[in-house]
């Protein structure tokens, strides 16, 4: 959220208020300047989200350590329990290799999308 406010603070006033001038509404002034400017802002915050979301560990481990029959084990989980409990390392490190390269992929993807959409001032 703050980062989305400080998107929000940095986008001049003049630029609203030239708009306004202009005769844009609410709408327009919204889908024509400011999400085109925020678009920095979204393409941090969805690359932190998604990145963030592929990486959880800590939450599904303190709530149900996998679950019945690992019924909620994710897949970073699996690679721990890969490692530590059943004692293979080689397939644990294969794992973990193959999934910072899927992460990798899909949030440079993501990070070429929103880039393209960026305005620049």
């Amino acid at each position: 959220m703050i980062i989305y406010i400080a998107g929000i603070q940095g986008i001049p006033d003049d630029l609203m208020e030239a708009a306004k001038v202009d005769g844009a509404n609410l709408w327009q002034r919204l889908t024509r300047i400011v999400f085109p400017l925020l678009m920095p802002a979204i393409t941090i915050c969805l690359f932190l989200t998604l990145s963030g979301a592929f990486k959880i560990f800590d939450v599904n481990l303190s709530l149900t350590k996998g679950g019945p029959n690992n019924a909620t084990e994710l897949f970073a989980m699996n690679i721990y329990n890969e490692i530590f409990s059943y004692s293979h390392y080689g397939l644990g490190q294969a794992k973990a290799i193959v999934f910072f390269l899927i992460v990798a992929a899909v949030t440079l993807t993501q990070v070429i999308i929103t880039k393209r959409r960026e305005v620049q001032m």
